[in-house]
């Protein structure tokens, strides 16, 4: 029996790591999923920010016009 078992071996020790390692990836996406309400910096607000940051500019090249050049 034992001589039958040492060729399955490696193949039986790898399907044991595999195993941990695809239930340690399930974990981390169970708890990236559940962390969804708390999402942090949203891309919707740095685009918001950024239409402001835009706007502002404009504005403030209306408002102080560029020196003209003296030819």
């Amino acid at each position: 029996m034992n001589r039958l078992c040492t060729p399955f071996l490696p193949y039986i020790v790898f399907s044991i790591y595999y195993l941990h390692y695809i239930y340690f990836f399930q974990d981390v996406i169970r708890r990236r999923r559940s962390r969804k309400s708390d999402a942090g910096f949203s891309l919707t607000f740095a685009a918001f920010a950024g239409l402001i940051g835009v706007l502002i500019g404009l504005l403030m090249s209306l408002i102080f016009p560029p020196p003209q050049a003296a030819a």
